[in-house]
């Protein structure tokens, strides 16, 4: 198998810089990794609340639940009322079902409490799921989901609450249209929004095209550690070769979307790219 150079690598790696945008999740997770405000002003621009201030913030959090499946989640972060906050870029109406957001809803619980915590430890959370469409198609830029009591009409107020934001609906009149608008830029210039001063720190100089490339290379290096990538185009060609059709069909599923979340490819870009492994010929 044939391997780029090192320098052909990072070639590929700053156009890929280039045309990165906020919506693209791996780029939103370096953004917040050279600057936690980032994270912050998203925060108080959805959850309207200017004077949110965010304590902690991680990218690409795994975490393991070993009675079942486990979940890595886009961004997490804590603020100064102990709230913890899950943010999740979806590029596909798939990513963003509404049993997603009950499942991540409960694994940031599990994650919030110990063995023989009082029931009063659970943090009050936020699921929010930034969407490129419309996924509950009515129309609206973001959706509130609170549990209700049916027969009183009441909230429940148990402190779990799950957020869609959808990113399509871009008022420019207000500050969550205009962020949204920008999520699609990937020119600092085109920006409307406080964030386009990390974009352009970070797209304009040596130092911060610097720091992208080599947390891209890390990206890389333990996606392949996992075997993740060899593992799933072997997968490929091996379902190919053996006609195992249903086999080749999710490989290549799961090939797509681990280009989507871990290396930044849109859609079009992962498909391209996982036909490519599936026609290559061995060496």
């Amino acid at each position: 198998m044939a391997y780029l150079s090192n320098e052909n690598r990072k070639k590929n790696i700053e156009e890929i810089i280039k045309n990165f945008r906020p919506i693209d999740d791996t780029f939103l997770s370096l953004l917040i990794q050279s600057n936690y405000k980032v994270a912050e002003y998203i925060l108080r621009v959805i959850m309207e609340m200017p004077s949110l201030k965010v304590l902690e913030v991680h990218s690409q959090d795994f975490t393991q639940n070993i009675f079942g499946r486990s979940a890595r989640f886009d961004i997490l972060a804590k603020d100064d009322e102990g709230k913890i906050y899950n943010i999740e870029i979806q590029r596909s109406d798939a990513g963003a079902t509404l049993k997603r957001a009950r499942f991540n809803s409960s694994i940031l619980d599990i994650k919030g409490i110990n063995s023989g915590d009082s029931w009063d430890k659970l943090n009050e959370t936020y699921v929010i799921f930034i969407t490129e469409n419309d996924v509950l198609k009515d129309g609206l830029p973001i959706y509130h989901i609170e549990r209700t009591i049916i027969e009183t009409c009441k909230q429940f107020k148990d402190g779990e609450h799950i957020i869609y934001v959808n990113s399509s609906h871009q008022d420019l009149t207000t500050d969550l249209g205009r962020l949204m608008h920008d999520f699609y830029c990937s020119e600092a210039s085109k920006m409307l929004s406080p964030i386009k001063e990390v974009v352009q720190k970070i797209k304009s100089s040596k130092e911060g095209i610097a720091n992208m490339c080599e947390a891209m290379e890390q990206f890389e290096k333990e996606a392949i550690s996992k075997g993740k990538a060899e593992g799933l185009a072997i997968g490929i060609k091996k379902g190919v070769e053996q006609g195992l059709e249903q086999g080749m069909s999710n490989a290549k599923n799961l090939f797509i979307d681990m280009l989507q979340k871990d290396f930044g490819f849109s859609y079009e870009d992962a498909v391209k790219k996982a036909n490519e492994v599936i026609n290559r010929k061995n060496d």
